[in-house]
């Protein structure tokens, strides 16, 4: 047992040495590439690279480590302003190398970033669909009016920071508005769940009659104007059909959101682009859940209406018009 022990310690030290060694030769290290390396499991190399950083050899980055070194220094990455004026040239040729690739008809998914902001003002004003999350490539297409831009996520985030803010005013309105307490919270819940329920049985049949876009926009709608109205039921009774039909559409929107951005963003993007969404949703839900608390505070209709006011705004974006858009394919191994 001791040599068994003695031989994985010294294993252990010997890993993390040449961890070390890898990281001043090249930089930086990804666990997925250090765990094949070394045979062992990712969570065993987290905990070598958390050892290391502690000790100040690395410093921690997504999906592995970057030398310590390189930390602030010349080989740091460049703040956003610094990148958008540096190798200018370069970017605008590699702009114009991709713009030129694009052909009228075409769907493109232009990623953030600087050199996409090249390829946004390369691209000819011509038909062709832009699917973006990045507002420097939304300014740099604004007057070409024969490009179709789809700004990705902003309906999703609005419409989760929305939904997740609820929880602020639900409570106080059993209590205050129909005084039934926990009894009121639970019914006004049920309600929506029954509706989240009912919308199982008819969801993909509403997307395939009317699309994707236009069921998101239905569904705001709905959750806009029940969702303001609500407090100002005359009994308890009648806001839980109301938060059943903002159940419903709760469900309709989460599948048609879906199944947009699935028609929309090759695969290889689709991790990137929700972890964007559910981003700007829990950034919006932090500061919409502060502004309704207090809002709420003084006038609990006018907290309701703030929620409102943010899914009638995603309802705008959900219903702005556009020419709708091929659908995305992977490319070929042949391509």
């Amino acid at each position: 047992m001791l040599v068994s022990t003695m031989r994985a310690t010294r294993d252990t030290s010997q890993r993390r040495l040449q961890i070390s060694e890898l990281v001043r030769q090249h930089g930086s290290v990804q666990v997925t590439s250090l765990a094949k390396r070394f045979g062992v499991s990712m969570q065993t190399v987290r905990k070598d690279l958390r050892f290391l950083t502690e000790r100040g050899v690395m410093a921690r980055a997504y999906g592995g480590a970057i030398d310590s070194k390189v930390v602030g220094g010349p080989m740091a990455e460049a703040p956003y302003e610094a990148k958008r004026t540096s190798h200018l040239e370069e970017k605008r040729r590699i702009g114009q190398r991709a713009a030129a690739m694009v052909k009228p008809g075409d769907t493109i998914v232009i990623d953030s970033g600087t050199t996409g902001i090249a390829l946004a003002d390369a691209l000819p004003n011509a038909e062709v669909t832009v699917v973006t999350n990045d507002f420097g490539v939304l300014s740099a297409l604004a007057a070409k009016n024969h490009i179709n831009i789809v700004m990705l996520g902003i309906s999703w985030a609005l419409f989760l920071g929305a939904m997740l803010t609820g929880v602020v005013v639900i409570g106080p309105l059993s209590d205050k508005v129909f005084h039934a307490g926990a009894t009121g919270y639970g019914w006004l819940n049920g309600g929506w769940g029954v509706g989240a329920f009912l919308s199982t049985l008819y969801t993909s049949q509403l997307i395939a009659w009317i699309g994707a876009r236009r069921s998101i926009a239905i569904s705001m709608g709905a959750l806009a104007i029940c969702i303001s109205v609500a407090p100002l039921s005359p009994m308890l009774a009648i806001a839980v059909v109301f938060f059943g039909i903002m159940g419903s559409a709760r469900g309709v929107s989460g599948v048609a959101m879906n199944t947009s951005i699935m028609e929309m963003v090759p695969q290889h993007f689709m991790g990137r682009v929700q972890n964007t969404f559910y981003c700007a949703g829990t950034g919006l839900q932090i500061i919409l859940g502060l502004i309704v608390g207090v809002v709420a505070e003084y006038n609990l209709v006018a907290g309701f209406a703030v929620i409102g006011i943010v899914y009638a705004l995603a309802f705008v974006a959900s219903s702005w018009p556009l020419k709708a858009p091929a659908p995305v394919t992977e490319p070929s191994p042949a391509d």
